[in-house]
């Protein structure tokens, strides 16, 4: 019984922090240009994503509820179970957490990234130490030395935005597609 508890309190926390990060406003870009733009995954995407892990949390749900009460298990397996169908759980939360949370707003000089974890880090362009294009068309941006974010070829609005102001600010780049 107390397996139920702990897994709907991991739940309801991770649930609620997500909502959370996700309601915390960004600045939006409704005009794209080479001073304010954003990159994020687009929004099928992301509906995608929610649909597949609803999807499977239903799955789960209902497997657990199959497994623990028409097989008789007993209480030792239960708890395993618990566990096991728990960690499940949050490593397919862990998988879209990437594609819902990212983001790179930038807005003249300020550039304003929302890591993995819903975490904003602020950097100026004059903070930029390069900008490495990888052979199979990533971005990937250098702040003293050390790599802070990547821009998939995937998401081609904002990695043509960012190349483009890198370029205008004179921010060095290296091409390793050559």
């Amino acid at each position: 019984m107390w397996q139920n508890t702990i897994t709907n309190v991991l739940i309801f926390a991770i649930v609620g922090w997500l909502v959370k990060v996700m309601a915390t406003p960004t600045k939006k870009s409704k005009t794209f240009t080479a001073d304010r733009f954003s990159a994020e995954y687009p929004m099928v995407m992301k509906a995608l994503m929610w649909g597949g892990f609803a999807f499977f949390s239903m799955f789960m749900i209902l497997n657990y509820g199959n497994i623990y009460y028409h097989w008789g298990i007993g209480v030792g397996w239960g708890i395993g179970t618990s566990i096991g169908f728990t960690a499940m759980w949050l490593l397919a939360l862990s998988c879209i957490m990437g594609v819902v949370i990212w983001r790179i707003d930038v807005d003249g000089d300020e550039v304003v990234y929302r890591d993995y974890f819903g975490v904003r880090h602020k950097y100026e362009a004059k903070d930029f130490d390069k900008i490495r294009i990888k052979k199979n068309g990533t971005l990937q941006a250098f702040v003293k030395g050390k790599h802070i974010f990547s821009i998939d070829s995937n998401e081609p609005m904002g990695h043509a935005y960012m190349m483009l102001w890198a370029r205008e600010r004179g921010i060095p780049r290296e091409d390793l597609r050559k």
